[in-house]
């Protein structure tokens, strides 16, 4: 596990080079999610202790959330701001979460296949195939900066755990264990885990039924696991979100297509430009009619899809499917995921088909609107799939040979993928900004401005090219701010938000050391007119303050 580790520690320290420095985050600037994530730790590790510990009210306080909405991983962020005072000021691990991550995808990838007694060598090729995909670096800085959701080792521990069905206390901790650790990092993950661990739960139930002790332990494993998560979802600020979210949420458009893993045309629908020309070397797929089916992207690699396609030449020739029931019953879970990833427009290359979901799920797709996520378990346990069929139905002679094939055509064919996110970071290092993002906070008229404040507020409320950019002033400051990026939030959310703030003004009342940052002209020239406020002009917008002696 320890060597399947370096490759995707290596790959990191390719791809993302001076941004894995904890102390480099002006990059961030240039960046989207990623910044909105930095921006939630910068202002949780300087706000006083709360309860429940994620609570994050300086950051938004017209909407009341925690580091859970801002995707700051709670499970760094809260350990870390107990050494708040001697960790360096700034400090990201935007980027190194993608380094550990790797390193872990592939650790715990090789340690599964050789639970399934797998050689050391086709467990090793089996972590280089995990560290190649790109459905994982294509959720970290430089692509679409979802880096909590390259954890992609939550999901095969859990299927790792699957293969254990045992009916014992200390596997039910484990479970515990593992959920506590994915709820921490991030909901879409821990969905996936306990749906595995549920299915777990199922099959572990349906194998000791006939044991007295086991049944009533495996009765009583399933609320307690139930209560301890609900009640570890509470402490880091899961139920501490002011906004209701209501309409529709994007179910259906963050889907996965039927033939998704296939298909490395996706991912266009999301980059453009000059230096992006495709996730694959041999082959540029095709465009979703989906517009938002990117965050269903799951190409697995030219590859892979050769692995497959050896896996069943293998099982047509003995004749046999060589896995276990365990084995088997793990594709259940990771399918029922798939069906659910489709959404209830399932996309087959150009073609729609409009499903009707049962209206009982709609507690799940309001919550899960970006459901081609949940295509990924099933990519992961296909992989596995094929590598345990080959290693059981290919000599050893043949075997090594042509995992060696494999493993260079899935390099060769996604290293465009890597080398173009290589090039968005090089973009960002130290030195290298063709223009430098929101330049203007730096001025010295903005910031003799935010040393005499003690509160932030963006109105109307809803400039989405803005509110980053203020989160970041109002964390650098120790300002308090109105309105901020959550997930599930939208201009319009943030603009009924600061309704109240929005009105005060309009009446004329502007509260003495608060710093307004307006986007709307009829609001600027209401502040601007009120004696005693200095206004200045940046970027398109008013920054007008009255001083708290005046």
């Amino acid at each position: 596990m320890l060597l399947a580790a370096l490759p995707g520690i290596a790959l990191a320290l390719w791809i993302y080079g001076p941004a894995l420095n904890p102390s480099h985050v002006e990059w961030l600037l240039a960046e989207g999610d990623s910044l909105q994530h930095f921006s939630g730790w910068d202002m949780f590790r300087r706000d006083e202790w709360r309860w429940p510990l994620g609570a994050l009210p300086t950051l938004g306080s017209q909407v009341g959330a925690s580091v859970v909405y801002t995707d700051s991983i709670p499970l760094i962020a809260i350990p870390l701001k107990l050494f708040h005072a001697w960790l360096p000021d700034p400090l990201q691990y935007i980027a190194p979460v993608l380094l550990v991550n790797l390193a872990l995808n592939g650790a715990v990838a090789a340690g599964l296949l050789r639970w399934s007694g797998c050689r050391r060598s086709v467990a090793l090729a089996g972590s280089l195939l995990v560290v190649s995909l790109p459905m994982v670096t294509m959720r970290g800085p430089g692509a679409l900066g979802h880096e909590a959701l390259s954890s992609h080792w939550l999901i095969i521990m859990a299927m790792w755990f699957f293969l254990m069905p045992q009916a014992r206390w200390a596997h039910a901790l484990r479970w515990l264990g593992l959920l506590m650790v994915a709820v921490a990092v991030h909901f879409y993950l821990f969905f996936m885990v306990g749906v595995l661990w549920f299915a777990w739960w199922v099959l572990t139930f349906r194998s000791h039924w006939r044991q007295r002790s086991d049944l009533v332990r495996l009765l009583a494993i399933a609320p307690l696991t139930v209560l301890a998560v609900l009640a570890g979802m509470y402490a880091i600020g899961y139920f501490e979100f002011g906004l209701d979210v209501e309409g529709d949420t994007g179910f259906g458009l963050y889907s996965s297509e039927l033939l998704g893993f296939f298909n490395p045309g996706s991912a266009a629908l999301f980059f453009q430009g000059e230096h992006f020309n495709g996730v694959s070397r041999f082959f540029n797929g095709w465009r979703s009619p989906v517009a938002g089916q990117y965050e269903g992207f799951a190409y697995a690699g030219a590859g892979l899809l050769l692995l497959w396609a050896m896996a069943l030449v293998g099982m047509l020739v003995s004749r046999s499917l060589p896995l276990a029931s365990t084995e088997r019953w793990l594709l259940v879970p990771l399918v029922l995921l798939f069906v659910f990833s489709l959404s209830h427009q399932v996309v087959i290359g150009q073609w729609q088909l409009s499903l009707p979901f049962p209206a009982w799920t709609e507690v799940l797709t309001h919550q899960l609107r970006s459901s081609g996520r949940m295509a990924w378990p099933l990519l992961y346990g296909l992989l596995f799939a094929a590598l345990i069929v080959a290693s059981r139905c290919i000599t050893a002679r043949w075997l090594g040979p042509l995992l060696v094939g494999v493993l260079l055509v899935q390099i060769w064919d996604v290293s465009p993928w890597q080398s173009y996110v290589k090039h968005q970071m090089s973009r960002l290092a130290p030195g290298e900004y063709a223009e430098r993002p929101f330049a203007w906070r730096e001025e010295p008229q903005v910031v003799a401005l935010l040393e005499q404040s003690h509160e932030i507020r963006l109105l109307p409320g809803d400039d989405w090219h803005r509110v980053n950019a203020v989160s970041w002033l109002a964390a650098r400051y120790d300002l308090v701010s109105n309105v901020a990026y959550f997930a599930r939030t939208n201009p319009g959310l943030l603009y009924a938000a600061a309704s109240e703030q929005r009105r005060a003004l309009e009446a004329g009342r502007i509260e003495a050391g608060v710093l307004y940052a307006l986007t709307d002209a009829s609001l600027a020239e209401i502040a601007c007119n009120t004696e005693g406020v200095a206004c200045y002009a940046v970027d398109g917008m008013t920054l007008a303050l009255k001083p708290s002696e005046f």
